[in-house]
């Protein structure tokens, strides 16, 4: 039977970016396989996201980029997809690399996330030397803290097995950007097999709505929630 692939595409006012990006997804991937969550975007995003052919799910009002996950995993799981791959709408992950991500799903992995530390410099390729250092701390005490086994922790390129998803509590995570941190502890700690390849690091002039200060401190309190409270253990 053939596996089927969602894409999972969070998507806040990303008129400028979120067409190319859901026209470059492989040709093997069915346009209503890609599906975008429009979270309460003010721009035209739900339109030109429509146009393409990809399924449009809609949130009334900005609720958040984990909100926006939890939303298109949750139809997913419903719909009874194999395998769900998150790419973001701004154009700073290549589509291209979904196949990537599928063949290693296949080679027996639950989970795949991208890392942009394994591609070369990310800062050379355009990624902001404060990020390049924030991350890289960040993502040093999640391995020492939690025993994660992978160079970066904060990447949002990622893919999960069905299986993976109905093991965790994805809904019980933040709706903002930890979100993603969270996911991979949870998967940790349900012994999920947790595998990453390099990606490309692409910077544009897609305007970020993360603040990098409070998303440190955030994410530091999940690394630390779990290394002494025990959450996120499912």
């Amino acid at each position: 039977m053939r596996q089927k692939i969602a894409i999972i595409m969070p998507a806040y006012n990303a008129e400028k970016f979120v067409g190319d990006v859901i026209k470059n997804i492989p040709k093997t991937i069915a346009k209503k396989d890609v599906i975008v969550i429009d979270d309460g975007s003010k721009d035209d995003t739900y339109n030109i996201a429509k146009k393409t052919g990809a399924t449009v799910l809609k949130h009334g009002k900005n609720k958040g980029y984990g909100a926006a996950q939890k939303t298109g995993y949750n139809y997913a799981t419903k719909k009874g997809y194999d395998v769900s791959i998150m790419v973001h709408s701004d154009g700073q992950h290549d589509p291209k690399q979904v196949n990537q991500f599928i063949e290693m799903i296949n080679s027996g992995f639950d989970v795949v996330t991208g890392t942009r530390f394994r591609s070369g410099s990310a800062w050379k390729q355009g990624m902001p030397l404060v990020k390049v250092i924030g991350n890289r701390g960040l993502s040093f005490l999640s391995r020492a803290l939690t025993g994660l086994k992978v160079s970066e922790t904060h990447n949002g390129y990622r893919a999960y097995t069905k299986k993976a998803l109905k093991s965790v509590n994805f809904n019980g995570n933040s709706d903002k950007f930890e979100f993603d941190t969270e996911m991979l502890l949870r998967m940790k700690s349900k012994g999920l097999k947790i595998g990453e390849i390099p990606i490309r690091t692409i910077y544009n002039d897609a305007r970020s709505n993360l603040n990098n200060y409070s998303y440190g401190v955030r994410v530091l309190k999940v690394i630390l929630g779990h290394t002494f409270y025990g959450k996120y253990k499912g």
